[in-house]
């Protein structure tokens, strides 16, 4: 399956004026609603384009070539698409920046007893609309080329094949609306509630997905993200990484190189809820990962934001925490984090990382869940970026306003700085 879009993004010399803008929430920022989509077709919001090209004009700076072609690519490991195959070895730009955003678990819904509630996902979305959820993070996504959540329910009219576990989390298929107009346009489905309303659930979740036209993967499904001809990989591991699944990832990561991913992206779905750090299954799971390859390494899971290092010249995220979570009404923990990841490729290969961790609250409201995720900044924000050092066994660079908590830039070796 493809998906392509046009999409404007000012490179890496516009990023300031960028952040400038999104920290400051400008009552300009977008509100692009998106309609039926051609599955295979992606629409990334154009207004941004002009918000962005006015920041950088005001800066005096050089938009040439702001205009970039993005993709999406979802398949299994076994069947990738003929057009990725042929051109694999195509001549790639002389310098392109891929800006990414990861939120964590993202529950679009609930549990279907709860779901009359005036409080509940389904009343606070039927009374402020779609574009309501990620109101609040909307200006950060818009500004990226790929924002990537992890998806933790199912998208489903049928709620007959209801699996027996504590919690089951499903919402309406419609809601794929939610991530279209909150610019999301890829989802991880490699968690344990993606099956909470079994075979027949996940298909479904698959289908509204599919005719959304939004991204996915999971432990057997593969995404490439592009743009200008330059591709990242997306792979997925769900609470363990044994001999048998290691050897599976390693090949998945094969393909994908062979398919001409400069650069591939792990998510771990992964840790022991609300555990305040990262234990040893989440450790070894990054390990594995960065040992086969992987440049980035992202978890979610534990409801909590955990710690950050760079394991062996790679960036590993432990846990985001919550994004917009439906699933409860009142979380233990409203601190969350979004990862954000910008990376450049010189002549196709990939010469430096910089990446970003953006302290949220996953509730505008800290009396009762709101489902609108929101930025924090000042004290609030450094007070979530304190409980992250706490849990990260090496110095992290601080919070600082209008810029986030931006970790130094990692250079790779053959690469000019």
């Amino acid at each position: 399956m493809i998906r392509g879009r046009p999409s404007a993004f000012v490179r890496a010399r516009v990023c300031a004026a960028r952040r400038a803008v999104i920290y400051c929430r400008m009552e300009s920022r977008s509100h692009f609603i998106r309609g039926k989509r051609r599955m295979d077709v992606c629409m990334k919001n154009t207004r941004r384009v002009l918000l962005c090209a006015l920041c950088a004009l005001a800066l005096g700076m050089n938009t040439s070539r702001a205009v970039a072609d993005t993709r999406l690519y979802v398949f299994q490991a076994g069947a990738p698409p003929a057009e990725l195959s042929a051109t694999a070895n195509a001549v790639a730009p002389e310098e392109t920046l891929i800006s990414l955003t990861f939120a964590g678990d993202c529950t679009l819904g609930g549990e279907t007893s709860s779901q009359a509630s005036k409080h509940s996902f389904r009343s606070r979305v039927r009374e402020n609309g779609m574009a309501y959820p990620f109101a609040g993070l909307k200006a950060l996504f818009a500004a990226d080329d790929f924002t990537i959540v992890n998806l933790e329910g199912v998208l489903s009219d049928s709620a007959e094949d209801k699996v027996k576990k504590q919690y089951n989390f499903i919402g309406e298929p419609a809601y794929t609306a939610v991530l279209t107009e909150g610019s999301v346009e890829c989802v991880n489905l490699a968690n344990n509630h993606s099956g909470d309303y079994g075979s027949r659930g996940r298909a479904d979740t698959v289908n509204a997905l599919n005719a959304a036209g939004v991204g996915w993967f999971d432990e057997d499904t593969l995404c490439v993200l592009e743009k200008d001809g330059v591709r990242v990989g997306l792979t997925a591991t769900l609470f363990t990484l044994g001999a048998e699944k290691r050897e599976k990832l390693d090949r998945q990561m094969e393909i994908l190189r062979e398919l001409g991913c400069a650069a591939i992206v792990h998510t771990m779905h992964a840790g022991e809820e609300y555990a305040p750090t990262a234990g040893a299954g989440q450790k070894k799971i990054a390990e594995a990962a960065v040992a086969l390859g992987a440049s980035l390494v992202v978890g979610h899971h534990p409801h909590v934001a955990q710690g950050a290092e760079v394991t062996e010249g790679v960036p590993v995220v432990y846990s985001l925490g919550n994004c917009c979570f439906g699933g409860n009404f009142n979380p233990r923990d409203y601190d969350a984090v979004l990862l954000g990841a910008e990376l450049r490729f010189r002549e196709g290969a990939l010469s430096e990382l910089t990446w970003t961790l953006h302290p949220i609250s996953q509730s505008a409201d800290r009396r009762r869940n709101s489902f609108q995720p929101v930025l924090l900044s000042g004290g609030e924000a450094g007070r979530v970026m304190k409980k992250i050092q706490e849990a990260s066994p090496k110095r992290l660079e601080p919070y600082v306003e209008g810029l986030g908590a931006r970790q130094e830039t990692i250079r790779y070796e053959g690469q000019e700085e």
